[in-house]
């Protein structure tokens, strides 16, 4: 995003993820919430060279680079709904009719509900009981790895997280029995290991002692190859 080249790539992504892309405007991820809009776009060009890098059909590429353009698309609604339900009746950003033609949009855009699914705490206990796609553990892996607008190791990003949301979601560490976050840590970890068996497999230039870090260099450096291409 910082050079002319980076815009113009991750436009021309915004173009060919237009139905998904329209959520930005309808959930407002401008000005000050423009950052958000870069994470999903920045989260699907990864998820695209690491699905291309492990050998996925192009329409399955596409799917998941679809679903990471548009799973953080209603988060400024969010936001601004529970901050009127905590603060008292603050202006909103969105009228109720604004809210629900947004999710009218979304789920019309929504190519699979499943790999979306994968991008919330609920996901964790499905991993656990054996329940979980790879596809979804893969959509899982890029989403831990995507810190604001950039990817960054899959470690640093939950070191990041969990400091700052120790638990987000109460109801799924019950279930869990033992802390969310060593729990996504695990899962992470585990799916880093699978990923890289599959990369050396395919003789992908990969270094094996340390894969997280590794994977997050691989994804970064063909990012950047697909961006000097514009």
């Amino acid at each position: 995003f910082e050079t002319e080249q980076g815009r113009k790539f991750f436009e021309s992504l915004e173009e060919k993820y237009d139905n998904q892309a329209n959520l930005f405007v309808l959930g407002k991820l401008e000005g000050d919430w423009g950052n958000v809009r870069r994470h999903c776009l920045v989260q699907a060009a990864a998820v695209e060279v690491l699905g291309d890098a492990l050998g996925f059909p192009v329409e399955v590429v596409m799917c998941m680079a679809q679903v990471a353009v548009l799973h953080d698309s209603r988060k400024r609604i969010d936001v601004m709904y529970d901050r009127r339900l905590t603060r008292g009746q603050e202006p909103l950003d969105f009228t109720k009719e604004q809210a629900v033609f947004f999710d009218y949009v979304f789920q019309i855009a929504n190519p699979d509900p499943a790999l979306t699914s994968a991008l919330t705490p609920w996901f964790l206990p499905k991993v656990l009981l054996g329940k979980a796609s790879f596809l979804q553990l893969i959509q899982f892996l890029v989403d831990d790895m995507a810190k604001g607008d950039e990817i960054v190791s899959f470690d640093e990003r939950i070191d990041e997280v969990s400091a700052r949301n120790p638990n987000p979601e109460p109801e799924v560490e019950k279930l869990l029995g033992r802390p969310y976050w060593d729990v996504e840590r695990e899962v992470g970890h585990r799916v880093i290991t699978m990923v890289a068996s599959i990369l050396k497999a395919r003789y992908v230039v990969f270094d094996e002692s340390n894969p997280g870090r590794s994977l997050a260099d691989l994804i970064n450096q063909r990012i950047a190859e697909r961006i000097s291409e514009v």
